[in-house]
């Protein structure tokens, strides 16, 4: 879940990262962009999602209105979204966005956050064995990768144990 920041909100510190995506793709999971034709001093106009999910994440995507060689970038054409968040946590940010985390150029000048992983998430069988079945920096994380093991219709129950042993 997420909605628009307010107008304006933007970020103009360097991206924390990029990845490769469509138009297409992000105007199908964010809708059309809220922010357009915006000028980034020097590297082109570029149109931007400016979202605020459910846990705080504020993150503004970056799209391009033409690649570094000034060929035009169409709807279905692969290409560059730089990533601006509030937050550090790479783990946290990749999980509400469209890419898989292995795509993603990470090499700005600030180092992002490879926080503690302090979100367990943890099984039960049908015998009431318990098992840690992996930990994550975030409990957006944890949620999401819980809610697509009970999506497959096994009779285990899942849950995430905070970094205060509490559920």
């Amino acid at each position: 879940m997420w909605q628009p920041l307010p107008a304006g909100v933007t970020w103009t510190s360097p991206p924390l990262f990029v990845f490769a995506q469509t138009r297409a793709k992000l105007v199908a999971c964010f809708g059309e962009p809220s922010l357009r034709d915006l000028d980034s001093n020097g590297l082109g106009s570029f149109d931007a999602w400016a979202l605020r999910f459910a846990c705080g994440l504020e993150v503004t995507l970056w799209i391009f209105e033409r690649d570094p060689l000034q060929n035009p970038v169409g709807p279905e054409d692969l290409t560059n979204i730089e990533v601006h968040a509030n937050s550090r946590d790479f783990d946290h940010i990749a999980c509400h966005l469209p890419f898989a985390p292995a795509d993603a150029a990470r090499s700005m000048p600030d180092p992002m956050v490879d926080a503690p992983k302090r979100w367990r998430l943890l099984r039960q069988d049908d015998h009431g064995n318990r098992y840690e079945v992996d930990a994550y920096t975030s409990r957006c994380r944890a949620g999401a990768i819980a809610t697509s093991f009970e999506e497959r219709g096994h009779k285990q129950t899942y849950w995430i144990e905070g970094p205060d042993g509490r559920t």
